[in-house]
């Protein structure tokens, strides 16, 4: 059964998955698996749909799954920044010919404005964003990469959580997202405070 969620004005998610339940929580996305019948969630668990988010002229600015990986462009010219692309010919994490992965978080900035959808836990899961052009426009579909695990073992079902953040810049955007990571993951005790090495006799190190 699919299902409408009002996320912001001007924007609704839809449920795609009948295994999981989705809730707006605050401003979250929540999500829990919740079928009678578990069964492994694959490598490609939709959870939900963002319909028509996406103007074909669109500057796009999404992560791959490690540091190494980024991607931006338009939806029909995307870009590959970095030496190692997820799915290239000497590093791939999936098929060459399948739909760019966006992982953790996709950023779209177009003539609304910067929109950023993000996952903001990490306790289990990656998750990750992929475009899919329908009769209507360009989707944002949010999945889950299961690693085909089985629910059965779980010690809670509950999933990841994700955002969709709008503004007028990509720093109001980023500046959003980043509480939002911090409230469920937040920094270990020390990493603000100045580094030891931070000066030698009163001297700056210089990095090169």
């Amino acid at each position: 059964m699919t299902e409408y969620i009002s996320v912001l004005p001007e924007l609704d998610a839809l449920a795609i998955n009948p295994d999981i339940e989705i809730k707006l929580e605050g401003s979250e996305l929540t999500c829990r698996y919740r079928s009678i019948f578990p069964r492994a969630l694959s490598s490609q668990t939709a959870l939900l749909r963002f319909e028509n988010q996406v103007e074909t002229g669109a500057q796009l600015l999404g992560d791959g799954f490690q540091m190494l990986c980024q991607t931006t462009g338009s939806p029909t010219a995307l870009v590959d920044v970095g030496r190692c692309p997820d799915n290239n010919a000497s590093y791939r994490l999936y098929p060459q010919d399948a739909p760019k992965r966006f992982y953790n978080y996709l950023v779209v900035e177009q003539s609304t404005g910067f929109q950023l959808y993000g996952f903001v836990t990490c306790h289990r899961f990656a998750g990750y964003f992929e475009l899919e052009q329908t009769h209507h426009g360009i989707d944002v579909v949010a999945y889950l990469d299961g690693e085909e695990s089985e629910p059965q073992y779980w010690e809670t079902n509950q999933l990841e959580s994700l955002v969709v953040v709008h503004g007028s810049s990509l720093e109001s955007v980023y500046e959003r997202y980043a509480q939002h990571i911090t409230n469920h993951h937040p920094a270990r005790s020390g990493v603000t405070e100045a580094s030891q090495l931070d000066g030698v006799r009163g001297m700056p190190i210089m990095l090169k």
